[in-house]
């Protein structure tokens, strides 16, 4: 019911969200990172703010509880969404965002766009459901079970951000590269490279979660049988944030950036709907395995993934123009 009541506000942020983010996303396409960054920052600590205020009542404000949480995103996310807005229409120099082109139709780059983000809309619907999915095999075995794989999950969060960073920044200097048509043969030895930075970024990640797993889990006030359990699943987890190293700047920053989308996508869907689900559902219901067993199966993905986008790398089917 509160998660609800939370939704039922908070829905609202999507529809700036989607706008702010979409422009952000434009401005890397043309190596206007700066600009992002600093909005983003400036709308998180907006919402933390007005969390603090709008929770707990401060400034003569009545505390709202959870519709003050969901209140500050939407008021968060619509300052943003203003101003990107702002700074792409009258201080942007590269895309020239004019409000009356949003409304231009071309029918060839429309198709092209289709084309191209068609299989990815499927590929991060059907992997999002899938989440949620383990997320539900796991709610269907105990709280203990449930509290620590939420946990690790938090922990995991925090380490994929600078992975998927490095997978982000890859997308616009790939992209760059092949749409400029020129030097196409210097695609792969870049490619080389971002995956390197990637996995050097997830092996210092990984190492320091593992390192410091023990003071992290003394921050949690949880039962001792919890800890012991979240200490094993971090175990684990360190080892799929190193695979996620190289599969994440793969599929978002490389082989998307040469349009392999369709091959992503069907890679993606199908090692979790294939088997991390259907063997985590008969670890935990079926075969009676222990926890980290069914944990591990529910990672199974990242496991099946790894080998197959390396030779779809190196097989460079992928360094393509697909620009006009």
């Amino acid at each position: 019911d509160i998660g609800a009541e939370y939704l039922r506000i908070q829905g609202f942020a999507y529809f700036f969200y989607g706008f702010s983010n979409t422009m952000i996303m434009l401005m890397r396409s043309t190596r206007e990172v700066k600009a992002g960054l600093i909005v983003n920052l400036s709308a998180f600590v907006l919402n933390i703010f007005l969390n603090w205020t709008l929770i707990f009542g401060h400034f003569g404000i009545p505390a709202l509880g959870v519709q003050g949480a969901a209140m500050g995103t939407v008021i968060a996310r619509a300052a943003e969404c203003f101003a990107l807005l702002v700074y792409v229409r009258f201080m942007e120099c590269h895309l020239h965002f004019r409000f009356k082109k949003m409304f231009h139709f071309d029918a060839v780059l429309f198709k092209d766009f289709l084309h191209y983000s068609i299989p990815v809309v499927i590929n991060e619907t059907g992997w999002s459901i899938g989440v949620a999915m383990q997320s539900v095999i796991l709610g269907h075995l105990n709280s203990t079970i449930v509290a620590a794989a939420s946990i690790v999950g938090t922990l995991q969060q925090m380490a994929l951000v600078f992975i998927f960073g490095v997978a982000g920044a890859s997308a616009p200097i790939i992209g760059n590269l092949l749409g400029s048509g020129k030097n196409l043969q210097d695609a792969k030895r870049y490619a080389n490279t971002l995956i390197l930075a990637g996995f050097f970024v997830g092996a210092f990640m990984a190492g320091s979660l593992f390192i410091f797993k023990d003071p992290i889990l003394t921050l949690y006030a949880i039962p001792h049988e919890t800890i012991e359990l979240a200490k094993t699943f971090i175990g684990i987890q360190c080892i799929m944030i190193l695979l996620q190293s190289y599969t994440s700047p793969a599929i978002v920053g490389i082989l998307r950036a040469g349009g392999d989308t369709t091959f992503t996508s069907v890679l993606d869907i199908g090692t979790l709907w294939i088997f991390s689900i259907p063997f985590g559902y008969l670890a935990g219901f079926e075969w009676g395995l222990s926890y980290a067993m069914i944990f591990l199966m529910l990672r199974l993905d990242e496991i099946v993934k790894f080998p197959i986008l390396v030779w779809r790398v190196e097989k460079k089917s992928w360094i393509r123009n697909v620009t006009r």
